[in-house]
């Protein structure tokens, strides 16, 4: 819970969230003035958490969303990739400049009935070998965590991206926090932790 505080704390000052994003998120991930205040925050960012009557287009507006689409990105959408490749290395590094996506191809995430996307996938060829694909990111906003959409941003990789570009296997670097997520879908440790602390996983590709 600390590390999401932080993260938007620092949204906050750095303008990457809006208001209305930080009131949804604290809304769904329960967050209190107490563990903010002993936390050190300031007051400005405290009075973000101060009782009052939420508005009903600031309540989160899906407690569990039924479904999920996903869809490869497209010229059109290079604001929202921006949108949410900033959150992502924000929330991953504590800083959007250790690493750019711009280039990179990627898949978006739909809740249902809802036209902004709320996640997305970037993918890539690592190299000179046109066999495996490597999922570079993986991203979904908080307030639709361990609803799914990781697994059908994943899944559509693996039955429709991979398939259909020839790939014989997927693989990605993973934190140590997030392994048992990989796992859970079929992929299997290729070697220990990297430099980095992360653990690299690989899965093959079913035809």
């Amino acid at each position: 819970m600390d590390i999401l505080i932080d993260t938007h704390y620092r949204g906050y000052k750095s303008g990457v969230y809006s208001l209305t994003e930080i009131l949804r998120h604290f809304i769904s991930l329960g967050v209190t003035v107490e563990e903010c205040r002993e936390a050190g925050y300031d007051e400005s960012f405290l009075s973000l958490l101060q009782p009052r009557r939420v508005p009903l287009s600031l309540k989160p507006k899906i407690i569990k969303p039924v479904s999920f689409s996903v869809r490869p990105a497209d010229a059109l959408d290079k604001d929202d990739l921006a949108s949410l490749a900033e959150r992502f290395l924000l929330e991953l590094n504590g800083t959007t400049t250790k690493d750019d996506l711009s280039d990179v191809s990627a898949l978006l995430l739909f809740q249902q009935g809802h036209t902004s996307p709320s996640g997305a996938l970037w993918h890539e060829v690592l190299g000179n070998d046109t066999r495996e694909l490597y999922i570079r990111a993986l991203y979904t906003e908080p307030c639709v965590r361990k609803f799914g959409g990781g697994r059908a941003l994943v899944g559509h990789v693996l039955e429709e991206t991979a398939p259909s570009g020839g790939f014989q296997s997927v693989s990605l670097d993973a934190p140590e926090n997030v392994t048992g997520f990989y796992k859970k879908l079929g992929f299997r440790g290729r070697c220990g932790e990297n430099t980095d602390g992360m653990f690299t996983f690989q899965k093959k590709v079913e035809y």
